[in-house]
């Protein structure tokens, strides 16, 4: 994992995903860009806001909120 990608990970984890629970999310430079329940949908959203950026992308399951 790249140190952006990494950094965006370990910021994702540090927030609050309950309200995501069963939606992907895109994060860029710290920041959450989109939440759909579509992963297409997120990664075009993401590519318009942030073009040539390569998001970190998880879709949020129970399991990861149990972890968190």
């Amino acid at each position: 994992m790249g140190e952006e990608r990494e950094a965006n990970f370990n910021w994702l984890w540090s927030q609050n995903l309950s309200e995501y629970e069963g939606l992907w999310v895109s994060v860029v430079d710290e920041s959450i860009v989109a939440i759909h329940k579509r992963l297409k949908r997120v990664l075009e959203v993401t590519e318009k806001k942030h073009p040539g950026k390569r998001p970190f992308v998880l879709r949020v399951s129970r399991s990861e909120l149990m972890t968190a």
